[in-house]
């Protein structure tokens, strides 16, 4: 029976992961701190793309509302010189 090497995979998927949290704070050499850096900044991620949208929402209402008044001055007397 041959010998298992699974020294590659891991190095990978280290490799890729510490290329990931470059930048980071403290995240250069050790994988298990920037594995845990990582998922962190992952949730704060999430969590910021939910709050931009919650910020934002009450923008898109007000240009709906805005564009709906427009299209009702443009469409109505539209359609009173159609009838006649």
């Amino acid at each position: 029976m041959s010998r298992v090497k699974r020294g590659t995979v891991t190095k990978r998927r280290h490799k890729r992961l510490l290329k990931q949290t470059k930048g980071f704070w403290d995240t250069k050499k050790c994988f298990k701190r920037a594995r845990e850096t990582l998922l962190r900044a992952l949730k704060f991620a999430f969590i910021g793309r939910k709050l931009k949208k919650r910020d934002l929402e009450p923008y898109s209402l007000q240009e709906s509302m805005q564009l709906a008044k427009l299209m009702r001055f443009l469409i109505v007397p539209l359609c009173m010189h159609s009838k006649g």
